[in-house]
C-alpha cells in the first residue's frame, strides 16, 4: 500500500466529517485511514463510523484509547500502519481534491524521496483564507524555527525505523524535534503548490510554550551556538506574542 493517513482525534465532532470527506473525495484508492481517538466524550466516534459506513469504506482502522499527547497518539497509530508513506493530518485540516494524486505523481517522478511537504492555506473558523504558508527548504531558516509545513506532509515509513518514533517528552514541538533528527541525513522535497487547508488556532498555533520546546529541540540537536539559538528563540517568542495580540482583536479569527 502506498499511503497511511493518521488522524488523532479528541472531541473532534465539529470538523472530523469535513476532514474525512476531503480524503474520501480524492478518488485515490491506494491508502488507508488510521484514526487514534483519545476517548472522545462527544459523538466523534459515531460520526466517523457513519461516514465510513455510508461511503462503504473498509480500509480504515479506529483505535480508541487514552493518550497524553498527540505524539503518543501518532506513535500508537504508527504501529498499525501498512503504508510505505505516512501522512499526519489534523482533524481540522482538509486536503484539496487533487492532493493525494499530486503527491503520488511527484513521489514516483522523483525517485521516492524520504520526506515531501507542500504549501497550505491557513483558514479561519469560517473557512476564509487568511494566508498561504510553505516555502522551499532552507537550512538556515529551519535551524531557527519550524519552517516546513508538517501537517499533510509525507514521510517514508522507514524513517521511523531508522530514527525512532516521536519523542514523548515533547508535547507541542515533537514534529519539529523529529525533523531536526533527520534533516542533515535526508533531503526534504518541497512541492510548490497548495495541497491542503489548515485551520488556524491548532495545537501549536501562536504558542509560546511551543517555542520554548523548540528551543529545547534545537539545543538537543546542536543546530547552532547556544547563544545564537537562545537569541533566535527570544525573537520568535516576541513575534508570537505580537501575533497573539493581533489575532485577539481580529474579527475574522
Amino acid at each position: 500500500m502506498f499511503l497511511s493517513i493518521i488522524i488523532a482525534t479528541f472531541n473532534s465532532s465539529k470538523n472530523i466529517s469535513k476532514c474525512l470527506n476531503s480524503i474520501i473525495n480524492q478518488n485515490f484508492l491506494d491508502c488507508e485511514i488510521v484514526i487514534k481517538d483519545n476517548l472522545s466524550s462527544d459523538n466523534t466516534i459515531e460520526i466517523i463510523k457513519d461516514i465510513f459506513q455510508k461511503n462503504k469504506i473498509d480500509n480504515y482502522k479506529l483505535i480508541i484509547s487514552e493518550d497524553k499527547s498527540v505524539y503518543e497518539a501518532w506513535n500508537t497509530a504508527l504501529e498499525k500502519t501498512v503504508g510505505d508513506y505516512i501522512m499526519f493530518l489534523g482533524s481540522d485540516d482538509f486536503l484539496k481534491n487533487y492532493s493525494l494524486g499530486y503527491y503520488y505523481n511527484y513521489i514516483v517522478a522523483n525517485d521516492y524521496p524520504s520526506y515531501v511537504y507542500c504549501k497550505a492555506d491557513k483558514i479561519n473558523f469560517n473557512n476564509t483564507k487568511l494566508r498561504t504558508i510553505g516555502e522551499d527548504f532552507a537550512e538556515y531558516k529551519f535551524k531557527k524555527h519550524m519552517s516546513v509545513v508538517h501537517t499533510g506532509s509525507l514521510h517514508k515509513k522507514n524513517l521511523f525505523h531508522k530514527y525512532g518514533n516521536f519523542d514523548l517528552t515533547f508535547k507541542l514541538a515533537g514534529d519539529y524535534e523529529f525533523l531536526l533528527r533527520i534533516y542533515r541525513k535526508e533531503k526534504f522535497h518541497f512541492i510548490n503548490k497548495v495541497l491542503l487547508k489548515s485551520s488556524i488556532g491548532g495545537l501549536s498555533e501562536y504558542s509560546i510554550t511551543t517555542q520554548i520546546e523548540g528551543f529545547k529541540a534545537k539545543k538537543k540537536h546542536n543546530t547552532d551556538y547556544l547563544l545564537i539559538v537562545y537569541f533566535d528563540t527570544m525573537i520568535i517568542i516576541l513575534r508570537v506574542f505580537i501575533k497573539k495580540i493581533f489575532y485577539a482583536f481580529n474579527v475574522n479569527y
